[in-house]
């Protein structure tokens, strides 16, 4: 186990969790896990790779920091249980629907949830959150070594 992650004891750094590294690191923290909801919190990015200078963030940014909450999620489920933290890939997007427009800075909350597993692959729905605006809403398919 991981002698920095300690059950229940949250916030815990995101990088703790992943194997992403700066400048794919983009989940910030792990606020929580209570009922098969975790929440996570990033910092809307103003430059680098998800950030163009005409457009603002792009779209591409809400899939990959939901799919990283979900990774941040199975390895906290990972570490609690004694076990290390699995590699994993976004292998698909069911659905994912952009709400309302983002802010141009400030933190935004991820909840995720597991809605079915079967065998290495498992589906997510996710939910980003600015305040009280949600932003996007999706389904995700992730596969996770075994």
């Amino acid at each position: 186990m991981n002698s920095t992650i300690i059950p229940g004891q949250f916030p815990y750094q995101a990088g703790q969790l992943l194997p992403q590294k700066p400048p794919m690191l983009l989940a910030h923290e792990f606020l929580a896990h209570d009922n098969g909801i975790s929440r996570i919190s990033a910092v809307l990015p103003e430059d680098g790779i998800f950030f163009d200078s005409h457009e603002g963030l792009l779209p591409e940014y809400f899939i990959e920091v939901t799919a990283q909450a979900v990774a941040a999620t199975t390895g906290y489920e990972a570490v609690i249980a004694g076990n290390p933290v699995k590699q994993g890939l976004l292998v698909g997007v069911d659905e994912f629907f952009f709400l309302a427009e983002p802010p141009p800075s400030g933190t935004i909350e991820i909840k995720v949830q597991k809605s079915m597993g079967f065998g290495p692959i498992k589906i997510f729905s996710g939910m980003v959150s600015c305040k009280e605006t949600v932003l996007t809403r999706g389904i995700l398919k992730v596969w996770e070594e075994e």
